[in-house]
């Protein structure tokens, strides 16, 4: 995440704090992301100077108007007119760290290489939530190819327990 991503983000969530929105703000930038993960190409888009600022705000009129909250719709075109829509996902990644500080949540991304039982799930949920202090989220995934152990992400922290990193750690020892 930049700098720049997180001053946006800064700002949106100060607007979402004082018009009491924050939910809203948040499910706005949720359908954001998903639209411009399923169609990239509409961020090349919104930055193409060969297209007049006008025609991109009407893009993006025609895609989120009364799909997105006015603050969000507010904050695509700054970004668009600026020149800054390229950072929409820092600015939607800032955003969820200060909703789920402000909410007390947090999301935690497991990734394993095979299914965890429900007792190492419960276990590794009540780890989190001491270790965090928030309600956690558990996300899982499974990657045969960490061959053993667990990899967790959780409030942008990333812990690598995977055999896989182990060896990996091991062999630049050894190359040392």
């Amino acid at each position: 995440m930049n700098e720049t991503g997180r001053e946006y983000a800064s700002a949106l969530f100060e607007i979402a704090l004082q018009d009491d929105i924050r939910n809203e703000v948040y499910d706005s930038l949720a359908l954001v992301k998903k639209v411009f993960k399923m169609e990239p190409r509409y961020i090349d888009l919104l930055m193409s100077p060969a297209i007049p600022s006008s025609e991109r705000k009407e893009v993006l009129a025609s895609c989120f108007k009364g799909q997105v909250v006015e603050p969000v719709m507010g904050l695509l075109t700054v970004l668009t007119l600026n020149g800054h829509i390229r950072y929409i996902f820092d600015v939607i990644e800032a955003y969820i760290v200060f909703y789920r500080e402000s909410t007390k949540k947090s999301d935690a991304y497991v990734t394993s290489a095979v299914e965890l039982s429900d007792e190492q799930k419960a276990k590794l949920r009540d780890t989190l939530i001491r270790k965090t202090g928030n309600k956690v989220y558990m996300h899982y995934k499974i990657n045969p190819k960490l061959l053993g152990g667990l990899i967790v992400e959780v409030d942008g922290v990333r812990y690598d327990g995977s055999l896989k990193h182990r060896l990996k750690e091991i062999k630049e020892v050894m190359e040392q």
